[in-house]
């Protein structure tokens, strides 16, 4: 399944942001493909980073791994998406306010590309916020001549129009989920009157543990992609040249 293979090669991208920011090495990346820069703010080491080949340009982003990531995660209030006001959109505070940190590093290393691109955009977790943010920002959207994004165990970014928008303007919206994941529960749909929805359509897997931490976690959504992967068609044995049986030489 072409999809599948799309998902794979998404989740082998987000491992490299994960190891780049556990070990400070540069990703290791698909044949064709280079490393531009790393994405981080003050506060916020290697937050991911973006990669391109000739025709595709990647932005990857990592999930929670510190107190300070938590604490943006922890919020649930809303702010108007700033990037692009007059929609109506509205937009988690903690997760807006960590992307517009990083924004300025993002716009700074895609002043480098000079060609419009296929653009994907993936995260994993607070990652995969911070890409529904990244999808809709037009200073990253100018750079790109499509734009798909692909998030795993992410939770919920924006109210309704933001979600209906993220599924209009992408070229393809794939939320990847994990049965028994907490995260893609939060925040709630309606809490204290604000309103949350997911964008794009979803990508379950069925790979659930015995607590909903585990559930979330990223080996737990490998894992689950694995036990989703298509098996290759067994080769067929090979057919024996039909023989014709001698007739009996008559005497």
């Amino acid at each position: 399944m072409i999809e599948h293979s799309q998902l794979l090669r998404m989740a082998t991208f987000i491992a490299q942001a994960i190891r780049l920011y556990r070990t400070g090495l540069p990703p290791e990346l698909p044949r064709g493909f280079r490393y531009l820069a790393a994405l981080e703010a003050p506060g916020f080491p290697r937050m991911g980073y973006i990669a391109q080949s000739r025709t595709q340009l990647i932005i990857v982003f990592r999930g929670t791994k510190d107190a300070e990531d938590l604490k943006k995660d922890l919020l649930v209030t809303q702010t108007a998406y700033p990037f692009l006001p007059g929609k109506g959109w509205r937009t988690h505070a903690g997760f807006t306010e960590l992307y517009g940190l990083l924004r300025p590093g993002l716009r700074k290393a895609l002043a480098q590309i000079k060609s419009r691109k296929q653009l994907y955009v993936t995260g994993y977790s607070l990652g995969g916020a911070l890409a529904c943010l990244c999808a809709m920002d037009p200073a990253v959207r100018k750079t790109a001549s499509s734009v798909r994004l692909y998030t795993f165990g992410a939770p919920r970014v924006g109210n309704p129009p933001f979600a209906e928008a993220l599924s209009k303007r992408t070229s393809s919206c794939v939320r990847v989920v994990n049965e028994g994941d907490w995260v893609i529960t939060m925040p709630p749909e309606d809490f204290l009157g604000v309103r949350y929805r997911h964008g794009g359509r979803s990508y379950l897997l069925h790979n659930r543990k015995i607590n909903p931490f585990s559930s979330h976690s990223f080996k737990a959504y490998q894992e689950g992609l694995d036990k989703t992967a298509v098996p290759r068609s067994q080769p067929q044995p090979k057919q024996l040249p039909s023989v014709r049986p001698r007739r009996a030489a008559s005497s």
